[in-house]
């Protein structure tokens, strides 16, 4: 685990590695993740939920994307 970037849950424990090519913070169950320009949004067990297809993308607020 040294060197690398993973999620940790509230008490510090490792859920699963950040291997995206960039990643955003939690926000109503939903991680933003970018990889080769396109967005898309991972759950909390690191599972890509909306696929990569969007120029851009930002956190969820009362169920919806900005």
């Amino acid at each position: 685990m040294k060197g690398e970037d993973w999620y940790i849950d509230p008490t510090g424990k490792p859920v699963f590695r950040a291997h995206f090519l960039a990643f955003g913070h939690f926000s109503e169950g939903l991680a933003r993740t970018v990889q080769s320009g396109k967005a898309g949004f991972i759950d909390r067990e690191g599972k890509l939920v909306i696929p990569r297809s969007f120029d851009s993308a930002d956190d969820f607020s009362e169920g919806l994307r900005w």
